[in-house]
């Protein structure tokens, strides 16, 4: 192998020096005992369990098929895989997961995990906020509203009864962002920012809206 990487050198044109390369593998060596000694294994380990425990967690309050809820997500944070193990000896990656919503719910987990991990962390250098574009794309929200008219004194009362089952999940989904955000609050003692850029603007969402970003010189940036 050293005869190998000589050769390699040399058509580089460039000198090897197999005492650098000696002393480059001791100092590997060292850094990897140092490391060891912050015991980053245990907590890549512990961290990989609540990543995936918060994952199942969201999942199960989202639009998630019915026949997968008794299963559960795993993140492996040292190689940064994501599995779904139905049973301990049955497993599916994203790709096998189906529908939009199963992926949306995947996506959404895995991000609100990975913003309660960093904003726990008291050394974190990572910003604790997390910035999410369209996540109602996935339904494209369009109601269908009955109008129902009832007569009271002399004039009418309209009352809109949105039938879309569109809507029902966006706001589902908006809801539960707002509840882990409060989530994180109480457990790492300040609470994270989610900026949330969407389309959707239908009435059943008002109460979710900060800003409307709009053609009268409003700009979002």
């Amino acid at each position: 192998m050293d005869i190998l990487i000589s050769e390699e050198f040399q058509l580089l044109g460039v000198q090897y020096d197999e005492k650098e390369r000696d002393s480059i593998d001791a100092e590997i060596k060292d850094l990897e005992g140092r490391l060891r000694n912050y015991g980053i294994e245990s907590r890549l380990e512990q961290a990989s369990s609540d990543i995936s425990r918060t994952m199942t967690n969201i999942c199960l309050r989202l639009d998630f098929e019915t026949e997968l809820r008794k299963g559960h997500f795993y993140f492996d944070l040292a190689k940064f895989e994501l599995v779904f193990r139905l049973t301990e000896d049955t497993s599916m990656r994203l790709s096998e997961m189906g529908s939009g919503a199963n992926w949306l719910a995947t996506h959404l987990g895995l991000f609100l995990a990975l913003l309660r991990l960093n904003s726990k962390q008291d050394k974190s250098t990572i910003p604790a906020f997390l910035m999410l574009d369209q996540p109602s794309q996935v339904y494209f929200p369009r109601a269908e509203t009955i109008f129902r008219h009832e007569a009271e004194s002399d004039e009418a009362s309209i009352e809109e009864t949105p039938t879309d089952e569109n809507i029902v999940q966006v706001k589902n989904l908006f809801r539960v962002i707002m509840e882990e955000v409060a989530s994180i609050g109480e457990e790492a003692g300040y609470t994270p920012q989610v900026i949330i850029m969407d389309h959707a603007d239908e009435p059943e969402f008002t109460d979710f809206v900060r800003a409307r970003w709009t053609t009268n010189g409003q700009k979002l940036v």
